[in-house]
């Protein structure tokens, strides 16, 4: 027993060395992961809604939906109306529907009255949005998640135009506004997805006359609880 007893010595302090090395660094690693938790989930909740539960309208006069479309050569730009929408919040789940009159393009940036009219006209026949055969379009929304707590949220849903439907999503800032909520978002679409063709480079034909895909869209919606 004596010829190893010169290794108890060492190897008992090795053994106390790496009981307190335990107890500062490897016991704190659980602590660290429960404190990373608790802020997760901190953030989690912070990640609300800014709406509360409740039905909300949207106020047609105060919302609007402003439209560019780019060009070899040149650009145009305007707006069309918001007909009728609503939304429902309930356990802070979002779901309702914006339904846009297609009938209601105004060009704003042509000033001559014939001009103007002549690119209302091309705009709403079956060139473009065959806006006497469908005149409206509809976006029904399926969702609305919250990605900050200063109002920026993600906005899901589907796209219906010209009978075509296609899934859309783009950010949003949502603030408090006049009683209710006011809704704002800048995206764009790809027409062609929804056969709105005339001018687009995918078609040969149109190489000499080319008419941008994506469509900008800038979103200002007011909502009023009901």
């Amino acid at each position: 027993m004596k010829k190893f007893s010169w290794l108890l010595g060492p190897f008992a302090v090795l053994l106390l060395v790496g009981a307190g090395c335990a107890g500062g660094e490897v016991l704190s690693e659980p602590e660290e992961a429960e404190e990373e938790m608790i802020e997760e989930e901190m953030e989690e909740e912070e990640m609300e809604l800014m709406m509360g539960d409740g039905t909300y309208s949207v106020d047609v006069e105060a919302s609007s939906v402003a439209w560019e479309g780019n060009k070899v050569g040149g650009s145009h730009n305007g707006t069309i109306a918001v007909s009728e929408g609503s939304l429902t919040v309930e356990d802070g789940a979002a779901t309702g529907s914006v339904t846009i009159d297609m009938t209601s393009i105004v060009v704003l940036d042509i000033e001559d009255e014939a001009s103007n009219q002549s690119l209302v006209d091309h705009l709403e026949s079956e060139d473009f949005f065959s806006s006497e055969d469908f005149p409206t379009a509809t976006f029904t929304i399926t969702s609305i998640e919250a990605t900050d707590d200063e109002g920026l949220h993600m906005v899901m849903g589907t796209f219906t135009m010209k009978d075509l439907e296609n899934e859309v999503e783009f950010e949003a800032m949502i603030k408090e506004a006049d009683g209710g909520y006011r809704l704002v978002a800048e995206f764009e679409i790809d027409r062609t997805l929804w056969d709105v063709r005339f001018g687009s480079s995918l078609i040969d034909e149109a190489k000499d006359v080319v008419v941008d895909d994506m469509i900008p869209l800038e979103l200002d919606i007011m909502l009023s609880a009901e």
